[in-house]
């Protein structure tokens, strides 16, 4: 199991903007709660560094229906923890949500490798007896 994200992030989103990550298998998944922002006002970009970037423009608008102020956000994402496949990242506005699509790259499967067994011939034992070394034990005496 792994403990602790994947990534780290710092910045500032809107009180109200809701940030989910899921950590799958086979990717990263940010989610973004954004909620009448328009796909112009949104940016996505990930740089050398692998620090990912979603930024973005809103309109706040008074209850009496006036232009409001602009409201810029912006978080970043730093994925150097993982391997991750940038030039098939996605991002996909539907419905207010934006969806930040990070696949992991594929782990290489652990390959079994055989190692060769050589085989070093046998000493033959040869049928001739071994002779002894006749030198006394004490060393040599001079007679």
């Amino acid at each position: 199991m792994r403990s602790g994200p994947p990534f780290a992030w710092q910045g500032h989103f809107p009180h109200d903007a809701g940030l989910r990550v899921s950590d799958k298998d086979d990717s990263i998944e940010i989610s973004l709660d954004v909620p009448g922002i328009k796909k112009q006002d949104l940016k996505v970009t990930i740089d050398d560094e692998k620090i990912l970037e979603i930024s973005g423009v809103r309109f706040v608008t008074s209850p009496e229906g006036e232009k409001g102020k602009e409201e810029s956000f912006s978080q970043t994402f730093s994925l150097a923890k993982e391997k991750f496949d940038e030039s098939k990242m996605k991002a996909n506005l539907s419905n207010g949500v934006l969806v930040v699509t990070i696949p992991k790259e594929a782990k290489p499967a652990t390959a079994v490798l055989e190692i060769s067994i050589t085989e070093s011939p046998v000493e033959k034992e040869s049928d001739e007896p071994v002779e002894e070394s006749k030198a006394p034990a004490g060393g040599s005496k001079e007679a």
